[in-house]
């Protein structure tokens, strides 16, 4: 496993997280 790689993934959770939650607060 590259860690470039995984901290991308780690990333991209992290982003998605973040927008659910955004959208969940608008409402």
């Amino acid at each position: 496993i590259w860690p470039e790689k995984e901290y991308a993934i780690n990333r991209v959770k992290k982003i998605e997280d973040y927008v659910k939650e955004q959208e969940e607060a608008e409402q």
